[in-house]
């Protein structure tokens, strides 16, 4: 307790001899003793503990504080980020957390890193990129766009594949959880389906158009090809109107 304290003191008191002390605390025995230190360290926004908090992410019970206590550096903290995404052997959760945080700070240098990213292998990672950019608010322009739209076409053609597999499987012992699992690869491939839509095209126009595919009325759906019509290319539209036809979701 008294180990914890003095991590809330030092962000009272910063100075050469307090600044000191957060070494052993930071590597202190007691989980809770080393969660106070890491958040007191990110609250100073100390660079020199920056490496150590981005190894941080990697631990279980800690992960969570130390991307808190990241995320207070802002654009500062981008460049060891970067050195600890490329790591060889870097664990998935981590290079997960660095794009979700790139996703949070946003700015042109964050967007710029994502895309470097945007066709990562793994492919978790490369999704999750998707979803930071679309937070950044950002819309793909230029040669980036054909690569969004190649993504596209997948997700679009992985929908359709899992509703055509829903329509065929048959209703018996042990096929529940085969029809449960196509139920959630769909709706994980729609809502990827609506992610790239919103990076190639108005974000606000394209969540109309998934509200009114899920509202999944006659009405609605009429509704949502209509809106499709005004702002999407004949191309992707055809496409998009197999996926609204074959509603419900």
């Amino acid at each position: 307790a008294e180990r914890i304290e003095a991590c809330h003191l030092i962000t009272q008191n910063i100075n050469q001899d307090t600044f000191r002390l957060l070494t052993p605390l930071i590597r202190d025995a007691h989980p809770d003793v080393r969660r106070a230190a890491i958040f007191t360290v990110g609250k100073l926004q100390l660079e020199e503990f920056l490496t150590i908090l981005i190894s941080y992410m990697a631990e279980v019970g800690y992960e969570n504080t130390a991307v808190a206590a990241v995320l207070n550096y802002g654009t500062s903290a981008m460049p060891p980020l970067e050195t600890a995404f490329y790591k060889s052997g870097q664990r998935q959760n981590v290079q997960m957390n660095i794009v979700q945080i790139y996703g949070i700070i946003g700015g042109e240098r964050a967007i710029e890193l994502l895309l470097k990213k945007i066709d990562y292998p793994d492919r978790r990672i490369a999704k999750e990129v998707l979803v930071a950019l679309n937070q950044c608010n950002w819309t793909a322009t230029g040669a980036i766009r054909a690569i969004v739209r190649t993504f596209l076409d997948k997700a679009i053609y992985d929908t359709l594949w899992n509703k055509a597999a829903l329509t065929e499987i048959e209703v018996g012992y042990g096929n529940s959880y085969l029809k449960k699992a196509l139920e959630n690869q769909e709706i994980s491939s729609t809502n990827e389906v609506f992610l790239l839509l919103s990076l190639l095209y108005d974000k606000e126009s394209v969540q109309l158009v998934k509200q009114n595919m899920e509202a999944n009325t006659e009405d609605s759906i009429g509704y949502a090809m209509e809106l499709l019509d005004v702002f999407v290319e004949d191309d992707i539209k055809v496409k998009m109107m197999t996926v609204l036809d074959e509603s419900p979701i």
